[in-house]
């Protein structure tokens, strides 16, 4: 189910950046807001009372003239300072409607905005871990488990089994530039993760999940792993190529400007305000 909401995601970006392919990546990240912003003015233009917004706005212009023509009159600043509260709750109430439309697909987007900017491949002579959860049924301890590496790339260390975390995992190295498929064989289930060494502008993707676990929303550049597997999710530590703040990388963030940018300097041409 979620694999069919990410492809269709992800194949339209992979169109809309490949004539910017060669562009900054800053460039890129603004291209992808475009869609974004239009996603914004359509929830604007068609699931708010655009009456209320404009009302509210003026309502609050008109009370904070008040409050600094009047700030001498101690029972007009009391009044004033009320309505402001009145006007900017019946604000905030005209915009959640519009808002909650269009969470999930700008959710959708940013996610294709992380997957894409937020994180780096390996460098070639650069170790990572790779790991595989199980389900809570099984103990790692227990399973037969083996890791296919093709040429290129190296394990460096023999699988580390944690039966309280339900995981296994290695360290692998990446010694060529390419992009590698591992073939990680845990009991009867086999399951493939892409490595991507030295890989300038490759999908890169940290986590692979059950095609049914939601999550697989958050991680659109990758197939997902078959529902009926007993292989939760596989991970690989690619190192972050972007600062961050608040769990979100400056790729994220200047996706978010650039749509509340775009957003502003197009609302008359659709016909909307917020």
């Amino acid at each position: 189910m979620y694999a069919w909401i990410n492809a269709p995601f992800t194949g339209f970006f992979d169109l809309l950046l490949w004539p910017f392919s060669r562009l900054p990546e800053a460039v890129q990240i603004c291209v992808m807001a475009l869609p974004a912003t239009v996603v914004m003015l359509l929830a604007f233009r068609f699931f708010s009372n655009q009456q209320t917004l404009d009302r509210s706005k003026d309502r609050i212009k008109a009370h904070l003239l008040e409050l600094w023509l009047y700030r001498d009159d101690m029972g007009v600043t009391m009044r004033a300072q009320g309505n402001l509260l009145v006007y900017n709750l019946r604000y905030l109430g005209a915009l959640l409607l519009p808002m909650a439309v269009m969470a999930l697909p700008f959710v959708l987007l940013l996610a294709q905005v992380e997957a894409r900017f937020a994180l780096r491949s390996l460098h070639a002579g650069e170790s990572a871990i790779l790991s595989v959860q199980v389900d809570p049924g099984l103990m790692p301890s227990a399973l037969p488990v083996s890791l296919d590496l093709p040429a290129g790339l190296v394990r460096e260390t023999p699988p580390l089994r944690v039966d309280g975390g339900h995981s296994i995992a290695w360290r692998i190295r990446g010694d060529a530039a390419g992009e590698y498929d591992v073939g990680v064989r845990v009991g009867d289930v086999a399951v493939t993760k892409r490595v991507v060494v030295e890989g300038n502008g490759a999908h890169i993707s940290p986590w692979i999940q059950r095609a049914s676990d939601p999550w697989t929303l958050l991680y659109p550049l990758e197939s997902p792993l078959p529902a009926e597997a007993g292989v939760r999710a596989v991970s690989l530590d690619y190192p972050r190529g972007r600062g961050e703040f608040l769990d979100l990388s400056s790729a994220g963030w200047i996706f978010i400007a650039a749509t509340f940018v775009f957003g502003f300097a197009f609302r008359g041409a659709f016909g909307v305000t917020f």
